[in-house]
């Protein structure tokens, strides 16, 4: 509570600011017949104007080489993605995979189910998979 005692402490109320007047500009007098050897100030300021653009003569941009956005079935390093999704299998198949990874588990093996599933889709696909 260190900063309780700045902020409770009573200040000096802000001083008000007073607006600027509003100046307009000199209207533009026509040059008198008489001229002196002082120059005239001059409070116009000349607003500098963007190009003007002629389209017709604009090129399209070279497409440059870029990523794709698309998915693609391998990375650049060779490593697979894994993607998490849910499928609706049998309960004996759960069991059976429960038991495979235990008994994996116990002789200090690495006993994944997912790996399971991934090799055994791989066979399936492989399988499935017309011959070019």
């Amino acid at each position: 509570m260190g900063r309780f005692d700045a902020l409770t402490q009573i200040e000096e109320p802000p001083k008000k600011l007073t607006p600027s007047p509003i100046v307009s500009s000199p209207t533009p007098k026509k040059p008198s017949v008489r001229q002196s050897n002082s120059p005239t100030p001059q409070l116009v300021r000349d607003e500098p104007k963007p190009p003007e653009i002629n389209t017709s003569t604009i090129e399209p941009k070279q497409r440059v080489n870029e990523r794709a956005n698309a998915p693609t079935d391998q990375r650049p390093d060779g490593k697979r993605i894994i993607t998490r999704n849910s499928f609706e299998i049998y309960e004996d198949q759960m069991d059976s995979l429960r038991k495979i990874s235990y008994k994996e588990k116990m002789e200090g093996e690495l006993g994944s189910m997912s790996s399971m599933v991934r090799e055994a889709i791989d066979n399936y696909l492989q399988n499935k998979t017309p011959r070019k």
